[in-house]
């Protein structure tokens, strides 16, 4: 975050509960940003806890991905770029755009809204995502979501001023970035002959690599800092290092001693393009700041707008030539204008400004553009014998930054450390949070959503109501049980004697039936045939041993929901009754009873009148049948009737 903080206090290690102001004692901001990021770390993790990495509500559940197969469904607003390609590209060879749907997703307990369905091509955090080409031989996506959080000023939300008190610059906020993107998954993974992921079947071989993946993207760059006793006499500052680009060449860093806080509205652009050996072009800006924190010549400046923030852009340095005119507010530097941006007729809505870094030339360090280069494994001086030292073997990413509050009084930085001296720490941010959203293949001939990736959970009310009803059901079916063994042995006028003692006997049994057994809800079952998890099963009419798919002709004869592998002796494991993964097909809502249906071991909403000995038990969650499977598996309760 680049804003004018004394510096950043928040450890989650120390394990504070909150912030305690005392009377008659100096108010930091230091003090009152670490309460909001104890709050931020406490309830993220609570909801991370509850609901697992990533997960979406049940009743509102968003961020599902369906292909738009109709080109005419693609928005007015596209590009006339884009729409181009969609006419030149054949449907066949190009992975068409796909829906956003509207709803709520949580990764990593951050909550991501999506208040419309909107198109891939379209998002409003991600101008920069654009579809593969059709020349592309990627045959498989995954679609994923990335979340980080954003930090903006005034400069950029200018409504965060308050018009009342002449628009001041007050506080700053910040906003949950959520881009969804894409991501090609190799027909090989890595891994020779006989490895896990060459022997993983088709389904899970795909989330190896994307495992792989997240381990890789996991890899960041350390920095330690310190300072030497031979420097002059420090300020009260909160230094920030951050990497500037990385390539073929290795990375370069920037470096600001007020945090890269100190930026300058741009609010005109003369693109003078002069020529020559030293390009220039000129800038008006909102305000040129005064004492220190004014630009003079020689001070290194970064245009920066939202596309570039929201696509994580490195864009060129600029040093600024001669005394800024102070009375016009302009100001020239060297460089050639970003060609880009001057065919943008927009550019100034994209809240463009310039923000000052402090890093000069000198003969201890490798400029390159204006920044720095990386040389791992040597401190360099930043100034007053302040040093950083990148350690070997890092891995950087643009805008990776370390934060090093400097002290006048201890004349020291605060950087951790031991006795052996400072310790390498990973960088402060930005922090990416990334969940699975669905998997993309190119198969029988057009592309199609494989796999919805979403984990969906149920609120907890609603679970407590399903428990109740499921409870109550088992409490019947243990009484019918005890009846039918008393039946069995006392004849049925002696057993209907004895009735409703036999029955207040089966609901004490019950509890304890729940205390010890309840996880007991399934039976193991033998099947000539192979059943996949979420298959409905029925008794096979000829044998009342074994199970097979339930079908229309054997409706009455249903028995459960298989809810594991067969096992080492042979043997499936069947819910008969509880909630369970099940197969079903056409248009379910949650609350729908649900009946076998024509296709072999699924189910589907029943009709208004259900003939007995057919329900398989009621809908938890929906499913629309839209992406063109044939199938899809939803959360079910099965309560058997």
């Amino acid at each position: 975050m680049k804003g004018d903080f004394s510096r950043l206090t928040f450890d989650q290690k120390k394990h504070y509960s909150s912030v305690r102001m005392q009377q008659g004692r100096v108010q930091l901001d230091a003090d009152w940003n670490e309460q909001i990021d104890i709050l931020r770390h406490y309830l993220e993790t609570q909801l991370k806890d509850l609901i697992g990495h990533s997960g979406a509500p049940d009743a509102a559940s968003g961020f599902k991905i369906t292909l738009v197969q109709n080109r005419d469904e693609i928005s007015h607003t596209a590009s006339s770029d884009q729409a181009a390609a969609s006419q030149n590209e054949s449907p066949e060879a190009q992975l068409p755009d796909f829906h956003i749907s509207a709803g709520r997703y949580y990764v990593d307990g951050i909550l991501c809204e999506n208040e419309r369905s909107v198109l891939f091509s379209e998002q409003a955090d991600f101008p920069g995502a654009a579809l593969p080409s059709a020349t592309s031989e990627v045959r498989q996506y995954f679609v994923y979501l990335d979340v980080w959080q954003r930090h903006l000023t005034a400069v950029e939300d200018p409504a965060l001023r308050e018009v009342a008190l002449g628009g001041p610059d007050t506080a700053t906020r910040t906003q949950t970035v959520w881009q969804v993107k894409l991501l090609p998954v190799p027909e090989t993974l890595p891994g020779g002959s006989g490895s896990a992921e060459s022997e993983a079947s088709d389904e899970i071989r795909p989330l190896l690599e994307w495992q792989r993946v997240i381990d890789q993207w996991s890899q960041t760059g350390g920095l330690s800092a310190r300072r030497t006793a031979s420097g002059s006499m420090l300020e009260n500052r909160l230094y920030r290092v951050e990497i500037h680009s990385v390539g073929e060449k290795g990375a370069t860093f920037k470096w600001s001693r007020e945090n890269g806080s100190i930026i300058f509205p741009v609010e005109a652009i003369a693109a003078d393009g002069e020529g020559g050996d030293s390009p220039q072009f000129s800038l008006t800006v909102g305000e040129l700041g005064r004492d220190k924190l004014h630009l003079q010549p020689g001070d290194w400046v970064e245009l920066v707008d939202d596309d570039g923030v929201l696509n994580a852009q490195s864009r060129p340095l600029f040093q600024v030539l001669d005394s800024p005119d102070q009375w016009h507010r302009q100001l020239t530097l060297a460089g050639d204008f970003p060609d880009e941006l001057k065919q943008s007729a927009q550019y100034l809505h994209k809240h463009p400004l310039l923000r000052r870094w402090d890093q000069r030339a000198n003969g201890l360090t490798q400029f390159d553009g204006g920044a720095i280069s990386v040389d791992e494994g040597t401190w360099l001086e930043l100034e007053h014998g302040i040093e950083v030292c990148f350690i070997a073997g890092s891995h950087y990413r643009v805008g990776d930054y370390w934060l090093i509050p400097a002290r006048t009084l201890s004349a020291d930085v605060e950087w951790p450390h031991d006795e052996s001296g400072p310790l390498v720490q990973p960088p402060d941010g930005i922090l990416h949070h990334y969940g699975l959203l669905a998997t993309l293949q190119y198969k029988q001939d057009r592309w199609q959503v494989v796999q919805d990736l979403r984990p969906r959970f149920t609120p907890l009310s609603e679970l407590s109501a399903v428990s109740a009803v499921e409870n109550e059901r088992q409490q019947r079916l243990l009484v019918d049980q005890v009846l039918a063994l008393f039946r069995a042995y006392l004849g049925d006028v002696a057993a209907g004697a004895f009735q409703d003692y036999l029955t207040r006997i089966a609901a004490n049994l019950f509890h304890s039936y729940l205390a010890e057994a309840a996880a007991d809800l399934f039976q193991l079952y033998s099947s000539a045939e192979e059943l996949e998890i979420g298959d409905v099963v029925a008794f096979a009419p000829e044998s009342s041993a074994q199970i097979e798919k339930a079908k229309v002709q054997n409706a009455s004869l249903v028995i459960g929901v298989v809810a594991g592998e067969m096992n080492a002796d042979g043997r499936y494991r069947v819910v008969s009754g509880g909630r369970a993964r099940c197969k079903v097909r056409g248009k379910i809502k949650p609350g729908d009873l649900l009946v076998p249906s024509a296709t072999d071991g699924c189910a589907e909403k029943g009709e208004s009148f259900i003939d007995p000995g057919t329900l398989i038990g009621k809908s938890l969650s929906a499913y629309d049948g839209a992406d063109g499977a044939e199938s899809g598996l939803i959360d079910i309760v099965v309560t058997l009737r």
